[in-house]
């Protein structure tokens, strides 16, 4: 659980600095990349419903802390881990889509989405281990 908590904690870390980049909050970073700018803009960028994905990020990568803390210190039921695990394969899902779409269609870098897909990748194996 502990390496679970590690992985939420940098995947909420990136998420923040996406939603922050995406909201012009911080000046362009040379080592993050001014291609994110452009990608954090594009539509792509709010699947669902016209949130921010970056948003959907920081909400997914508290839950999956919360439960990863709250596993630490308690006894979860076996039915927490099956759900956490389908929602990490949904999140797979999605990073792979993403990750396609910024390789062929937009065709722009971006450090802080393919680290938070990175991550995505990471988690799954976690679970699945």
């Amino acid at each position: 659980m502990i390496d679970m908590s590690l992985l939420a904690t940098a995947g909420l870390f990136v998420s923040i600095a996406a939603l922050r980049r995406q909201r012009s909050m911080c000046p362009t970073d040379p080592d993050i990349g001014s291609q994110c700018d452009t990608v954090t803009q594009a539509p792509q960028a709010a699947l669902f419903a016209g949130i921010p994905n970056a948003r959907i990020g920081i909400v997914w990568y508290f839950v999956l802390l919360l439960w990863s803390v709250i596993g630490i210190l308690l006894p979860l039921p076996s039915w927490s881990e099956t759900l956490i695990t389908l929602g990490a394969a949904v999140s797979f899902g999605i990073s792979v889509y993403l990750t396609i779409i910024l390789l062929f269609v937009l065709r722009k870098p971006c450090a802080l989405c393919y680290a938070a897909h990175a991550i995505n990748g990471v988690i799954v194996l976690v679970l699945l281990w």
